[in-house]
């Protein structure tokens, strides 16, 4: 049994922008899962070559971000969806035309062979 299923189970970092800043960074904070917060971010990223600070992006997302089985589940950072999962997840996500495409072959439910 998995005994690191919840979202704040991991090591804890925070606060990691002040961290970063303390160490001079310019520190940008974002949705990363927001395409237009990404590109927001990074618009400047050529012209700062001739910036001494070096910049730091935290891009806040969720693990499996519109997957429901897998949001927010830690398991999922070493499983592989297979069988009722994957189509389940390609589902969700608008994917399930690309399922003819997905090999079957020598795959197991977690991802190995």
């Amino acid at each position: 049994t998995d005994q690191i299923e919840g979202p704040k189970d991991g090591p804890r970092l925070n606060p990691l922008d002040a961290k970063f800043r303390s160490f001079g960074f310019e520190v940008r904070e974002i949705n990363g899962h927001s395409y237009d917060q990404i590109f927001e971010a990074l618009k400047d990223i050529r012209i700062r070559k001739n910036n001494p600070r070096p910049l730091m992006i935290i891009a806040h997302t969720k693990k499996g971000k519109g997957a429901l089985l897998m949001e927010d589940k830690r398991l999922w950072h070493y499983r592989v969806p297979a069988g009722e999962d994957l189509a389940l997840v390609a589902r969700e996500l608008g994917q399930a035309k690309f399922m003819d495409r997905v090999p079957t072959d020598g795959i197991t439910e977690y991802g190995g062979e």
